[in-house]
């Protein structure tokens, strides 16, 4: 079930959240773990030539696989950096 990786405050699907929906495994998705793993917390952010692979190997638009990868970074950011007043 993809809703388990969309955020409250957010719909937009994460790229974890791709991949499950389209029932592929990062290696399907022609990204290695350690990469996804990179994506995922966003200490890098995907390249054009990524993109396409992704998108190609998803059967998705280029897109759709940036906009889960923009997901990816904004949610790794936001989980690093909560806004003030959130600390409990």
């Amino acid at each position: 079930m993809t809703r388990a990786y969309m955020s409250p405050m957010s719909t937009q699907e994460d790229l974890r959240g791709l991949l499950l929906r389209k029932g592929k495994t990062q290696a399907e998705a022609g990204i290695n773990r350690v990469y996804a793993s990179t994506l995922a917390t966003g200490r890098r952010r995907a390249g054009a030539d990524a993109i396409r692979r992704m998108a190609a190997a998803l059967s998705v638009t280029t897109d759709e696989v940036y906009a889960a990868c923009t997901e990816s970074c904004r949610r790794a950011s936001a989980d690093h950096h909560p806004a003030s007043g959130s600390h409990t």
